[in-house]
C-alpha cells in the first residue's frame, strides 16, 4: 500500500481510495470509511472510536489499547508502516501518517471497528 502526498491510496498500483485534507478517508467510490480527529482518535464513518495514535505519533493502538503497528521514517518524504512483529506492511507520505491505522485495515480488508478480517 502507498499513500502519496496528494492523499491518493494505491494498492498493487491501483488507486483504491483517498484521504482528504480534512483527514476523511474514503474508498475508490467516494464512500466515507472514517476520519482522524485532532486528538489522534480514529473514528469510523458513524463516529465510533476504532483506535488511537500514541503520544509519540508513531504507535497505533486498537480501541482496547493493543498495539496494531508502528510508523518509522523511511526517507525524506515517506514513512514505513510496520506490523507488531516489525515487518514492513506499507508506506505513507509523512504528512498523512496519522491516518495509517485506517489505511492498514482498508488494505487488509479488515473490519475497521474490530481490526479483524471480514
Amino acid at each position: 500500500m502507498i499513500l502519496n502526498a496528494k492523499g491518493d491510496i494505491y494498492f498493487d498500483g491501483v488507486k483504491t481510495g483517498t484521504v482528504s485534507k480534512d483527514k476523511i478517508i474514503s474508498d475508490s467510490k467516494g464512500k466515507k470509511l472514517g476520519f482522524l480527529g485532532a486528538n489522534g482518535i480514529l473514528k469510523d464513518e458513524n463516529g465510533k472510536m476504532m483506535g488511537k495514535m500514541g503520544k509519540d505519533g508513531k504507535t497505533y493502538f486498537d480501541e482496547k489499547g493493543n498495539i496494531i503497528f508502528t510508523i518509522e521514517d523511511f526517507d525524506k518524504e515517506t514513512c514505513n508502516i510496520k506490523d507488531a512483529k516489525g515487518a514492513v506492511i506499507g508506506n505513507v507520505h509523512k504528512s498523512l501518517k496519522g491516518v495509517a491505522c485506517a489505511l492498514h485495515c482498508f488494505q487488509n480488508q479488515m473490519d475497521m471497528k474490530t481490526h479483524s478480517k471480514h
